[in-house]
């Protein structure tokens, strides 16, 4: 579970304005250069740094990304020029010493052993050995992610990198080097995840993300390691049954949360739909066409499969709150906003924002729906037709439209009975 955001806060020795704080993990704040970053509201009103705070904690974001991606890209242009040069200094006439010719491709002065960088170090236990400087772990990211868009022809998301920056952050942390990765550092790495409390599914989603990038780097013979260590140890999980995800259940716990929380709307549409709140969050308004809501990437954002990629009929009388909440100056705190809802509303770990897409489930069997509608509105992949055969042909808008107005009017009558609303 993520930290809860403070929202808008008052700094001593400030004055009376009101901020935008954003506290950088420990993990990148060798990388970022500070603890944490700061925005002005510009006003001493609370109720107005309320409505700014969204949009200037998401400039915070986008500041500190930079900072991530200026610091990864200065140092990974030292390491690219290192590893251009090395060739050249072994043939060289022998004039200096391994700690000079360190120097030089570094550009650091080594005035003790223990203040060697680890980069010196590296280079210098390069240099030694006449072998090439190994990629380090942002490098294998960046390496995946070519080889990736070169063989599907577009890009990986932009929460796939976040789930690798995640997972590169805490390899690290036991090996800074994936040439010189073991079993034992893996097993090593799987104790301290659980140590934090990840469950095992996030660890082994996390081990996965390094295996593919270990694997990528031996493929692409840019690591010298016969074969990949992760494939040595086990680290595969599935979800337990506690640990599941419920949907709510229709007669007691969806009229609650269509009746007793702040943003019922929101609830009622992913219920109502099966939209995943990403999928939401993440539109544009250009993507509103008539009463279909267009689900595609964005330059930051990117569908989950390819089945996802869908239009989604969005009952009428909602289709009002979507056009005020599109598009969103930050789907992340937006959605920071509904967990809670949900959690003080039920407290059940298993009924999350995420349990409206079950409850669409529950309630397209109720009123009958056919499962491939079913899938066809909520993208997930058909599983009753062949892979050929899926690929011809699309339900007309006015298909969908009516099978998610029947849910809509189911939705309608367990919640208010016979009375309109």
């Amino acid at each position: 579970m993520g930290r809860r955001l403070a929202g808008p806060v008052r700094l001593q020795n400030s004055g009376p304005n009101w901020y935008a704080r954003l506290t950088v993990k420990p993990s990148l704040r060798p990388i970022a250069g500070c603890t944490r970053l700061l925005r002005s509201l510009g006003t001493t009103d609370h109720s107005i740094a309320l409505q700014r705070w969204p949009e200037a904690y998401k400039a915070l974001e986008q500041e500190l990304q930079l900072r991530i991606q200026q610091t990864n890209a200065d140092t990974q242009r030292r390491r690219a020029s290192i590893r251009a040069m090395l060739p050249l200094v072994w043939d060289c006439p022998q004039g200096l010493t391994s700690v000079e010719w360190t120097e030089n491709l570094t550009g650091e002065r080594l005035d003790h052993p223990d203040d060697a960088s680890p980069l010196f170090e590296e280079t210098w236990a390069a240099l030694d050995a006449k072998r090439p400087l190994s990629l380090n772990w942002p490098e294998l990211v960046n390496l995946h992610a070519e080889a990736i868009a070169r063989r599907r022809g577009e890009s990986l998301s932009q929460s796939w990198f976040k789930a690798a920056r995640q997972a590169v952050s805490r390899v690290i942390e036991v090996n800074e080097l994936p040439d010189t990765i073991t079993k034992e550092q893996i097993r090593s790495l799987m104790e301290q995840l659980r140590t934090k409390g990840l469950s095992d599914k996030t660890v082994s989603t996390q081990l996965g993300i390094l295996q593919s990038l270990i694997q990528t780097g031996i493929e692409e013979d840019s690591l010298t390691l016969a074969t990949n260590p992760f494939r040595s140890v086990r680290f595969s999980a599935s979800t337990k049954e506690q640990d599941r995800y419920l949907p709510f259940d229709l007669k007691i716990q969806l009229p609650l949360l269509l009746t007793e929380t702040e943003h019922a709307w929101v609830f009622e549409l992913l219920c109502t739909t099966g939209l995943r709140i990403g999928e939401l969050l993440n539109r544009r308004q250009g993507d509103i066409q008539g009463q279909m809501l267009v689900i595609g990437r964005t330059p930051d954002w990117k569908p989950k499969t390819k089945s996802s990629y869908r239009r989604v009929p969005i009952p009428l009388h909602l289709l009002g709150h979507m056009k005020d909440l599109i598009p969103v100056a930050s789907p992340g705190a937006w959605e920071q906003r509904l967990r809670p809802q949900i959690r003080n509303l039920f407290d059940d770990k298993q009924l999350v924002v995420h349990s409206c897409r079950h409850t669409f489930k529950s309630l397209s069997r109720k009123v009958g729906m056919p499962s491939d509608v079913s899938d066809e509105i909520d993208g997930h992949k058909k599983k009753d037709v062949s892979t050929i055969s899926d690929h011809y042909g699309d339900y007309p808008d006015e298909v969908l439209i009516k099978w998610v107005d029947v849910v809509s009017k189911e939705v309608r009558s367990l919640v208010y009975g016979s009375r309109p609303q």
